[in-house]
């Protein structure tokens, strides 16, 4: 049977977009050979964020009772002692631990955090990665949210399930921070008694993510450790955090189409239009044209509203065979590109 347990941090429908950043470098500190403080910048690129939760995943050789650290942001301590909201033992005496900090009063966002962990122990502290969860305010969009931290420990040949219910049903997008203890490994994700994911081929902290999964009023989610005849250690495979979330909106959706190409010897002239077939504004787009490799025009546009079809002509010298113009914009923080490839005629 699993080892550990997830705890609820945000379960509500939230006004915005979700905010998620992981970082999956591993430090040790403490111990007689390592240093006693690790400092890490987290960028954040988002001008305002609100509901932040800091996750950081630690693993240690002793009583955590043990392990004085002292955990600040910008200067600000958060914590001072080592108390974990979930800690887990392996049988080989390793200690998993999470701690989660809120941190919706310290982070606004658009700005650059320096997180400094000290920690004084006899033994070394491994700090395997976090991450930062938080909520992008967005007139006009909201997102229900289910999100869980804490660790579980899945053995081979066991099977981590939860049930789990959500305010409506429909399509929803998960994210699972995992430890995968070596590529031999596998694992198979089920969600409903279908199958919907097998991981292989993975070593160490990973951002799984799940896209557009169909979900009911009442649902299980399965994570099964398979059987391996391969010799690794840990045996082990380490659950993180769950987060699920759904949008009341499908978000900008860009496409590209050429509306006229004249072309007088290495000059074109082409009109493109430029239409956004999503229901929320989409933000600084740009607009790039490449012919035989070498980059021609790039145009950016601050915003193309829902529905809206702008057009645009570009006047392009050197023109090759053809021209493919890319559209790069951002869809809920992930970017997106859309291509259009136009002839000489």
């Amino acid at each position: 049977m699993p080892k550990g347990d997830l705890l609820d941090f945000i379960k509500a429908e939230v006004d915005g977009l979700i905010y998620q950043s992981t970082v999956l470098d591993e430090v040790k500190l403490g111990g007689r050979s390592y240093p006693r403080t690790y400092k890490h910048i987290i960028e954040i690129d988002e001008q305002q964020l609100s509901e932040t939760y800091l996750t950081v995943v630690t693993t240690l050789n002793e009583s955590p009772t043990k392990v004085s650290w002292k955990v600040s942001i910008e200067g600000l301590s958060i914590i001072r002692e080592f108390k974990p909201q979930i800690t887990a033992e392996t049988s080989s005496g390793s200690i998993y631990t999470i701690h989660v900090f809120d941190l919706s009063k310290v982070i606004k966002g658009g700005k650059t955090y320096e997180l400094m962990i000290s920690c004084d122990s006899s033994k070394p502290i491994v700090i395997n990665g976090f991450e930062l969860i938080g909520v992008k305010p967005l007139s006009g969009v909201s997102t229900e949210t289910h999100y869980r931290a804490g660790c579980v420990l899945i053995n081979p040949s066991e099977t981590y399930i939860t049930k789990f219910k959500v305010m409506s049903p429909g399509t929803y997008n998960m994210s699972l921070l995992m430890n995968l203890p070596s590529r031999y490994s596998s694992v198979d994700i089920t969600l409903n008694n279908l199958h919907i994911k097998t991981l292989n081929n993975l070593l160490g902290l990973n951002n799984i993510q799940l896209t557009n999964l169909r979900v009911g009023d009442d649902n299980i989610l399965t994570i099964r450790h398979k059987e391996s005849s391969e010799i690794y250690h840990p045996r082990y495979v380490a659950l993180f955090s769950i987060l699920k979330y759904r949008l009341s909106c499908n978000g900008p959706e860009i496409s590209l189409s050429a509306d006229e190409v004249i072309c007088n010897e290495d000059l074109c002239k082409i009109m493109v239009s430029i239409k956004n077939e999503g229901d929320i504004p989409c933000e600084n787009l740009v607009i790039t044209g490449f012919s035989a490799g070498a980059m021609l025009i790039r145009d950016v546009i601050p915003i193309v509203k829902p529905h809206e079809v702008m057009q645009r002509c570009y006047n392009l010298k050197n023109v090759n065979q053809a021209v493919t113009f890319k559209a790069v914009y951002k869809k809920f923080g992930r970017q997106c590109i859309n291509e259009l490839k136009v002839l000489r005629p």
